[in-house]
């Protein structure tokens, strides 16, 4: 029929086409498909019936490109076509009236979305723990603790009552994996130190009146902490040329970065993955036809990369089978912040004296770089394709509960204690 040009030949005007053609033309009977895009009556063997536009649907070509074919994105899709009254997708009706089973696609295909809700998600943790304490004494007061931890489930969400999905009932251990709220590794630390200097300290001991005023009083307080960056999880990808270790080592900020796509290097563009990873991965994810030809985009990844989960013509029949990896979890940037505060008290009695702090929060001014938006709990990567991948964008704040900016902020506390 009009249209109806055999795949891989390159005629002008000829369009994508997977559809069967007749013995002798290196293509196949596709009987499943048929029985879908066609009414009752549907003959596998004949290429005659094979005329169907769905047969050059950019859905399900896109789906069979072998540099990355999709065979779970087909088989979605042709479930979801559910919608007797649509008429312009009637995937179910058709492949009831061609003697299909009205379950081949889903278990109890009239249940109108029934799911089940359970308590079947799992966590572990374990840890190691040293904490020093220092009871105020001689003016200094210092606590501090190190944790070595790890932190697994099987439910990469925010809270047990977000909705989660298994990726594969026949293997739910492919969602066992470093918990969105792991912190390998954290040091935090706070301390009071009281300047040992005015009336009865080691420094100007014998001062008194206005001199002990002026020269007493003073202390510096604090707290800092250090730990392990945030997980976020790259998604049901392949890892080539390299394994998920090798990818977390390769992970740093890197400022004012070479743009990989430009070759420029704009003022403020931050990365967190080297410039041969980000654009082998998106040359990896950039792919469709040419001449009826499964070709990529910027051209052919090589090295090292993320690619698709079906990439090198995997076929993956559900996900986590075969080559692709489930969840490939990675830790963000470190997280270091100081608070720091100087203090002046001036004693006027035993009991009464005048405070004044100069607080300075984020004292050094660092940025807490984030990997995804820091209004989520929970950030899985997405945007191999576009030139945003792997570029930071966000950094530390706190806007549920202090309005804490992130940045440096200082604070002037006049403070009357009796």
């Amino acid at each position: 029929g009009a249209g109806r040009c055999q795949t891989g030949v390159a005629t002008a005007g000829c369009q994508l086409n997977f559809a069967y053609f007749g013995p002798g033309t290196g293509t196949s009977p596709l009987p499943t498909l048929l029985n879908h895009f066609r009414g009752a009556g549907a003959v596998a063997t004949d290429a005659s019936q094979y005329i169907s536009s769905f047969f050059r649907f950019a859905t399900f070509t896109t789906a069979l490109n072998p540099l990355a074919p999709n065979v779970y994105g087909i088989a979605n899709s042709l479930a979801s076509r559910t919608n007797y009254t649509n008429a312009s997708f009637p995937f179910r009706p058709n492949a009831v009236a061609n003697n299909v089973a009205s379950n081949f696609w889903v278990v109890n295909p009239n249940a109108n979305g029934a799911f089940l809700i359970d308590n079947g998600t799992q966590t572990w943790y374990d840890a190691l723990q040293f904490e020093v304490r220092r009871r105020l004494s001689k003016g200094l007061l210092v606590q501090a603790n190190y944790v070595f931890s790890k932190s697994i489930t099987n439910f990469f969400a925010s809270s047990s009552v977000s909705f989660s999905n298994f990726r594969s009932l026949h293997q739910p251990g492919l969602d066992k994996s470093q918990s969105p709220f792991d912190i390998t590794q954290a040091f935090k630390t706070n301390f009071i130190y009281e300047l040992p200097v005015g009336k009865g300290q080691a420094l100007l001991g014998n001062a008194s009146g206005w001199l002990d005023k002026v020269v007493g009083g003073w202390g510096i307080n604090g707290s800092i902490r250090i730990q392990s960056g945030t997980p976020f999880d790259l998604g049901n990808v392949q890892l080539v040329g390299l394994t998920r270790k090798d990818l977390q080592k390769s992970l740093r900020v890197r400022k004012d970065a070479t743009d990989p796509i430009t070759g420029l290097k704009p003022r403020g563009l931050v990365y967190y993955f080297p410039d041969d990873i980000i654009i082998n991965t998106r040359r990896a994810f950039n792919f469709g036809y040419t001449n009826n030809v499964g070709t990529y985009t910027f051209g052919a990844p090589e090295g090292r990369f993320i690619a698709p989960a079906n990439y090198g013509n995997c076929i993956e029949n559900y996900t986590g089978a075969s080559c692709s990896q489930g969840h490939v979890i990675l830790t963000g940037p470190r997280f270091v912040r100081a608070d720091l505060s100087i203090v002046k008290k001036i004693k006027f009695t035993e009991r009464t004296n005048f405070e004044m702090r100069g607080e300075f929060l984020n004292a050094f001014n660092n940025i807490n770089f984030k990997i995804g938006s820091a209004a989520n709990d929970t950030t899985t990567l997405g945007g191999y394709t576009g030139a945003g991948f792997a570029q930071i964008t966000s950094a530390y704040q706190d806007n549920s509960t202090t309005n804490d900016p992130g940045g440096r902020l200082v604070q002037i506390v006049l403070r009357l204690n009796f």
